[in-house]
């Protein structure tokens, strides 16, 4: 437990669980297996200390943390900035506004297999990356008292971002704080975003000239037979 408490320990975790995904494996169930005993455990210790009123509780890691503060609202923040903001392709915004619903909620496979996530290689190194960041920025800001540290409560996954943060902090820091990593989790994502929607767009429109090309073609043989 003094060992899966700490950060490294669940930097570990994560990278795992997003590298398994990226081949399309259930990253989350297959690295949860291993740590969840150790963060359950961390959880109760919390919400024991919680219940009794203590001033600082014991632990910063623990179920509700990985729950809430991990890449909570990651789907969400992408999905809104390129379906509305940045995407050019028809192919990047349609699937996006169909990401934007399902991602309230932290559905995520619409966009995993959608995009696609799984084997994309411009995909993977903000796929690694984006939940590194948030995780170690949500760290050190409950380790400098910014954010109360995780009560140990059960927030269901569906849990919206802003209102899991609250619940699992009970102050609405928690919300703050994840309203922060996302925004950042965006920004590691919206450049190689921006280059996948490019090749969408060369694709459409190489697309849309073969059309023409298919529907020019016949009216130019019926101009040479009537001439």
């Amino acid at each position: 437990m003094g060992l899966g408490g700490t950060l490294p320990a669940v930097l570990i975790a994560v990278l795992f669980t997003q590298f398994f995904w990226w081949f399309g494996i259930h990253g989350t169930l297959v690295v949860n297996a291993v740590i969840d005993p150790i963060m359950n455990a961390l959880a109760i210790e919390n919400y024991e200390a919680y219940k009794a009123g203590a001033e600082q509780l014991p632990h910063i890691i623990n179920t509700t943390f990985m729950g809430v503060f991990v890449n909570q609202g990651m789907q969400l923040g992408i999905s809104i900035t390129m379906a509305f903001f940045i995407a050019r392709s028809i192919r990047m915004k349609k699937l996006m506004k169909t990401v934007v619903a399902p991602s309230v909620f932290n559905v995520s496979e619409p966009m995993t297999f959608g995009l696609p996530i799984v084997l994309n290689p411009i995909a993977f190194v903000p796929w690694i990356l984006a939940p590194l960041a948030s995780t170690t920025i949500s760290y050190f800001a409950i380790a400098a008292g910014l954010v109360p540290r995780p009560i140990g409560a059960t927030v269901v996954w569906t849990t919206p971002v802003f209102l899991s943060g609250w619940l699992g902090t009970g102050s609405v820091a928690g919300a703050i704080l994840q309203l922060v990593t996302v925004a950042v989790m965006t920004l590691i994502w919206v450049p190689f975003l921006i280059v996948m929607d490019r090749g969408y767009l060369k694709e459409e429109k190489e697309e849309l000239a073969k059309e023409a090309l298919a529907q020019t073609g016949p009216a130019i043989d019926e101009r040479i037979k009537e001439n």
